[in-house]
């Protein structure tokens, strides 16, 4: 495991029940090395489903939903380090600004944290 199981707990904050089903949340400030959230009242869920489970991840809030253009699709940018660039599947060229795009099975998977999502 290439992380410590403590760095696995700081991540897995909460389990969340919807319709019957529990749904480990993972906290993407922490998961992204962006540091601690602000305040933990203001964050929301967004629930991703796989073929194995579904992960709700925490995120401080909800911009717009975009369509974007597949053929403006590119490899995460060289600035991108860290854990932040393991996790970036690639970003999208919008109007002045580029839209990281999050690869979520390989956010649920990493370091240890699949266990806690299956």
């Amino acid at each position: 495991m290439g992380s410590t199981l403590a760095s696995v707990f700081r991540t897995i904050h909460s389990i969340k029940g919807t319709c019957g089903q529990i749904l480990t949340a993972l906290d993407l400030r922490y998961r992204l090395g962006l540091g601690e959230p602000g305040e933990r009242e203001t964050l929301m869920n967004v629930v991703v489903r796989n073929d194995d489970s579904s992960v709700s991840f925490l995120v401080d809030e909800i911009g717009e939903v975009l369509d974007v253009d597949e053929t403006t699709f590119e490899a995460p940018p060289e600035t991108l380090q860290g854990e932040m660039r393991a996790l970036i599947g690639g970003a999208y060229k919008l109007d002045g600004r580029l839209l990281l795009a999050l690869d979520t099975q390989r956010t649920i998977d990493s370091d240890g944290l699949k266990f806690a999502a299956g």
